[in-house]
């Protein structure tokens, strides 16, 4: 689970908008979630999802 990331969490690493990241990643399924059930997604996914 440590090489997943939030939205917030890519957007702050990525110094991009977290409303873009949103967009990117509206119509991929996440690829783990927390404990809690909050989507996460692997940084070369995120990366492949803004090109």
């Amino acid at each position: 689970m440590n090489n997943l990331f939030s939205i917030n969490r890519a957007a702050d690493l990525l110094e991009r908008d977290r409303a873009t990241l949103v967009r990117a990643l509206r119509h991929l399924p996440p690829e783990g979630y927390t404990k809690h059930g909050h989507p996460r997604w692997s940084m070369q996914t995120i990366r492949n999802a803004l090109r």
